[in-house]
């Protein structure tokens, strides 16, 4: 049962983190355009969900998608 609740609690983890890398996605396309692929694959690799929620509320004051994932660690 222990395991079960662990691997649920990080599903639902995962699942916050793909629904947020959405919503900076679509954002930013609404302010940007499209992201090209290298734009793409970063924020695609950002797992961390405050990093995300941060890059949401970024888009806001952001240029373009390079300024806005600027405060993204290079991968």
């Amino acid at each position: 049962a222990e395991g079960h609740a662990t691997g649920v609690a990080e599903g639902e983890a995962r699942g916050r983190v793909e629904q947020t890398q959405r919503l900076v996605l679509e954002l930013g396309t609404e302010k940007f355009g499209a992201p090209d692929q290298q734009t793409r694959a970063t924020l695609d690799a950002i797992d961390e969900l405050e990093l995300l929620e941060r890059l949401a509320r970024r888009v806001l004051a952001a240029s373009s998608w390079s300024d806005l994932l600027a405060i993204a660690p290079s991968r």
